[in-house]
Order: C-alpha cells, then sequence, then structure tokens
C-alpha cells in the first residue's frame, strides 16, 4: 500500500509540475506575442491609433492619373490616346485601437486631344469620393509587419464633354458612374520610427454606367470588377505633421471592355494624436 501511495504521489506530482510547465509557456507566448505588438513600430504610422488610444487626421491630396482611351469617327476608325487627369483633393482619418475609418474626396479635370481621323478632343470632370475601414490583425503582427484588411465604398463620376462631336447643333456630353462596394487586405511596413510602407490590394464589385445626351447607342449600365493595388510610403516630418507620397494602380474588368488607369499621388497631412 505505501508504495502505490508513493507511486501514486509522483505521478500526480509530475502531473502537477507538467501543468505548471504548460501553463508557463502559455503565459510566456502570449506576454511575447503582447510584447511584439507594444514594441511594434506600425504605430508611427499617422493612420494608426496606439493600443486603447484614438488617432484622427487631415491631408491635403494631390492625384495625377493617366488612362489610354480610343476614340471612333463615322466609318469606324479608331484613334487611341492617354488621357492625363490630375485630381487635388482632401481626406481625413479617425480611428481607436485597432479600428482606423477614412475618407478621402478629389475632383479634376482633363482634356485628350484625338488626332485624324477623328480630330476632336474630350473634356472631363472627374469626381471620386471614397470610404474605408481598416482593421489590424495585431494578433499576427511582428515588429516590422502588421496585416490588415479593409472593407469600404467607391463612388467614380465622370462628366465628359466631347468638342466637334453634335447632333442637330446638340454637343455631346456623357455621363460616366462606377460606385460599388470594396474589400480588400494589406500589411504595414513600419522601417523605422520616421517611415514606413503600406501595401494593399482591394477588390470592388461595382455597378458601372453610362448615359450620352444625344447617342443612346453609348448608354450602358454594366457590372465590374475592379482591382486596386496601392502602394504607399509614409514620412513623419514631426510628431504631427507627415507627407505621403504612393503609386495606384486600377484595373476594371467587364464584358467587352477592360481598361487600366495607372498614377502616383502625394500627401501632407497633420495629425491629433
Amino acid at each position: 500500500m505505501g508504495y502505490l501511495f508513493r507511486e501514486r504521489l509522483m505521478i500526480e506530482s509530475s502531473i502537477f509540475k507538467s501543468s505548471l510547465l504548460i501553463l508557463a509557456f502559455i503565459s510566456s507566448c502570449t506576454y511575447a506575442a503582447e510584447r511584439v505588438v507594444e514594441d511594434s513600430l506600425v504605430y508611427d504610422d499617422p493612420t494608426v491609433a496606439k493600443p486603447g488610444k484614438w488617432v484622427g487626421g487631415i491631408s491635403a491630396d494631390i492625384y495625377r492619373f493617366t488612362s489610354p482611351v480610343a476614340a471612333s469617327n463615322s466609318g469606324g476608325q479608331s484613334v487611341p490616346a492617354t488621357e492625363k487627369l490630375v485630381m487635388p483633393g482632401m481626406s481625413g482619418y479617425f480611428g481607436y485601437g485597432d479600428f482606423t475609418l477614412m475618407a478621402s474626396y478629389r475632383q479634376g479635370q482633363s482634356t485628350t486631344q484625338f488626332g485624324s481621323p477623328v480630330s476632336n478632343s474630350s473634356q472631363t470632370t472627374t469626381y471620386e469620393t471614397e470610404f474605408d475601414l481598416r482593421y489590424l490583425i495585431t494578433p499576427l503582427a511582428m515588429k516590422y509587419f502588421v496585416p490588415y484588411v479593409i472593407a469600404g465604398y467607391v463612388n467614380h463620376r465622370e462628366n465628359d464633354y466631347v468638342s466637334g462631336a453634335s447632333l442637330n447643333g446638340v454637343g455631346e456630353h456623357n455621363h460616366l458612374t462606377l460606385k460599388g462596394p470594396a474589400a480588400g487586405i494589406g500589411g504595414i511596413i513600419p522601417i523605422t520610427e520616421k517611415y514606413g510602407f503600406r501595401i494593399d490590394e482591394r477588390f470592388v464589385d461595382a455597378n458601372n454606367t453610362n448615359v450620352s445626351n444625344i447617342y443612346p447607342g453609348l448608354n450602358f449600365s454594366t457590372h465590374a470588377n475592379v482591382n486596386v493595388t496601392t502602394v504607399t510610403v509614409y514620412y513623419n516630418v514631426t510628431n504631427n505633421i507627415n507627407a505621403q507620397i504612393g503609386f495606384k494602380s486600377q484595373q476594371v474588368h467587364q464584358t467587352n471592355n477592360n481598361s487600366t488607369t495607372n498614377g502616383a499621388y502625394a500627401t501632407i497631412g497633420y495629425s491629433f494624436n
């Protein structure tokens, strides 16, 4: 009996020690993960709030895009051209913890000159509004990388006037709208306390429509899949003033009509934290 009692006591003691070791290991892993999040340079990104704190900011933006376009004359001949668009705008954001709500608005004009045999020009005013909600996946955070998911809404509108095109003395005007919900993934890559990168890929489930005032044949309403790739470099000039530059590529996929728009942008902003 004494032998069996001692053996049972030894087994229970071994189980107890093993349980303590497991608990200590879990605690150390949890602490290490927390330290990674706390030590991460991601909180030097001006759009990221520190744990349990608020952050906000505004910025003045300038975007410049180029897009290949084409026009056809009455004989069906097509002439390619490049549309160049400059869009100044404003952005703002407000965040708490791992969540950040962002909004931006920009507006600009472009003139596209088509050569022979079309011999007319297109003047376009473009308006673009974006709303996004970003969530940092801090359980997967590393010191130099924090992934995130993002969801939002995009509303892109164009008012187009084509000089040299008319019907019964009425000039041609087109109104195009591309809008829909968006979702994507990305990551913040902080390099130092001063600067870092943001990279994300968004997918927009869009409705694309066009209405012409004189040519019903140009009217359409169709579904479009849009891929938007964005790469941003941020730089903290001071604790509150920051500058950002980036590259943006947008690909629109729809039936019998695919297009690509590439561009760069720069912002100067002020953060409240």
